[in-house]
C-alpha cells in the first residue's frame, strides 16, 4: 500500500475556515479527488505559513460559496460524507491518506467535539493522528480523548525522553551545542523530555554556559520548571503515588511500586499505572516515568525528612521482595 498524502490540519488555524469543506465537497463531485486533495493542502501548513495558507482557502472559498455560517451537524456530515468518498477511491488503488492533527490540546471546544465525532466515524483506507501536549489546563480534555482512543480501539503511543544519542544532536542540530557523553548521560536520566529540554538549554545560552554536568546541574530547578503545571493538574492520589516513587531509579517493578504506596490489589493497581499519565510501561511488569523531569521536579521539591523515610521504607520493601524470591525459589526446589 502506498502512502496517497499526508496533511498537516493544525485545528486551531484550519477548522476556524469551516467554510472550506463545502468547496472541497464540491471538488470531489464535480472535478477530481486530486483538486479536493489541492483544496486541503493550500489549507495546510505543508504549503507555507499557515496564515498563507488559510488566506487561499478562504479566497477560493468566497468565489464558490454564500458567507453565511455553517451549523455544526452540517459540517459534520460534510467532512463525513467526504472522508467516505475518499475512503472509495483510496480502497479502489490500494491507497492510504494519513490525516495528522497538530496540537489538540489547544483545540476549542466545537473543534475537539468535531475530532472525537471523526474518530467515531473513520472510514476504512483513512488514518487519524492526534498530537497532545500535557500541560496546565488540559488533563481533562486528554481523559475525554483517552476514553474515546480506548472505546474505538486505537493506539496511543506516549513518547518518552530522549536518548543520549538523540540529545546530543538535538543540542547540536538546534543550539550548537556540543554536549558530551557523559553530560548527555546525566541529561537523559534528569530531564529527557524535549519540552524540558529546550527550556535547559535555552537557559544555558541565554547564560553563555557550556553544557557541562555543572552547569547543567547549576540550571536544573529552572530546567525542570515546566512540568509543575503538569504536577499541578493531577489529582492528590496521584501526587502522592509520583511524591512516594520519585526516589526510586527506573526501572520500577509493580511488586516495588505496590509495596511502597501498601497497595494489596496488584492488578488493580496495574490498570491504575497503565491508564496514568504519570508512568508508562516498560515490560510486563515493570514501569518508568512518563518524564524523567517529572521524577527530579519532585525528588527535588521533597522535604529532607520525608525523603529520608521514604528511602528507609525502600529498604525495607526491598528485603521484603527479596525474602520473598528467596522463599519462592525454595518451594520450588523442594517441588523438584
Amino acid at each position: 500500500m502506498t502512502c496517497f498524502a499526508v496533511l498537516i490540519l493544525s485545528m486551531k488555524k484550519w477548522f476556524s475556515e469551516w467554510r472550506l469543506m463545502p468547496l472541497f465537497l464540491r471538488l470531489l463531485r464535480t472535478k477530481s479527488i486530486g483538486s479536493a486533495i489541492g483544496v486541503l493542502e493550500k489549507a495546510s501548513p505543508l504549503a507555507g505559513p499557515a496564515k498563507v495558507g488559510v488566506d487561499a482557502g478562504t479566497a477560493a472559498t468566497k468565489a464558490f460559496l454564500p458567507a453565511e455560517t455553517v451549523e455544526y451537524s452540517q459540517l459534520l456530515s460534510s467532512f463525513i460524507s467526504a472522508l467516505n468518498a475518499l475512503s472509495d477511491e483510496l480502497i479502489k488503488d490500494d491507497r492510504l491518506l494519513t490525516i495528522l492533527f497538530d496540537d489538540v490540546q489547544w483545540s476549542s471546544e466545537p473543534d475537539f467535539r468535531l475530532l472525537k465525532d471523526l474518530i467515531r466515524n473513520l472510514p476504512p483506507g483513512i488514518a487519524l493522528i492526534t498530537t497532545f501536549r500535557l500541560e496546565a489546563g488540559s488533563m481533562k480534555m486528554y481523559a475525554k480523548l483517552r476514553r474515546e482512543l480506548d472505546r474505538f480501539g486505537y493506539t496511543e503511543i506516549r513518547l518518552g525522553g530522549m536518548a543520549p544519542g538523540e540529545i546530543r544532536d538535538f543540542a547540536h542540530l538546534r543550539y550548537g551545542l556540543s554536549v558530551d557523553d557523559q553530560a548527555a548521560e546525566f541529561l537523559n536520566k534528569t530531564i529527557g523530555d524535549p519540552f524540558c529540554l529546550v527550556s535547559c538549554f535555552n537557559l544555558l545560552q541565554r547564560r553563555n554556559q557550556s553544557p557541562s554536568i555543572a552547569s547543567i546541574q547549576n540550571i536544573l530547578p529552572e530546567a525542570v520548571e515546566p512540568v509543575r503545571s503538569i504536577y499541578s493538574e493531577l489529582d492528590q492520589l496521584w501526587k502522592d503515588r509520583l511524591n512516594s516513587l520519585c526516589i526510586l531509579r527506573p526501572p520500577m517493578s509493580l511488586s516495588l511500586i505496590a509495596c511502597m504506596l501498601e497497595e494489596c490489589n496488584m492488578v488493580s493497581l496495574q490498570d491504575e499505572l497503565d491508564q496514568s499519565v504519570v508512568f508508562r510501561r516498560l515490560g510486563r511488569e515493570e514501569y518508568d516515568f512518563a518524564h524523567p523531569s517529572l521524577r527530579e521536579y519532585r525528588r527535588k521539591e521533597l522535604p529532607e525528612r520525608v525523603t529520608v523515610e521514604l528511602h528507609s521504607q525502600a529498604a525495607r520493601c526491598f528485603k521484603t521482595l527479596r525474602d520473598i524470591d528467596f522463599l519462592s525459589d525454595s518451594v520450588v526446589s523442594n517441588k523438584s
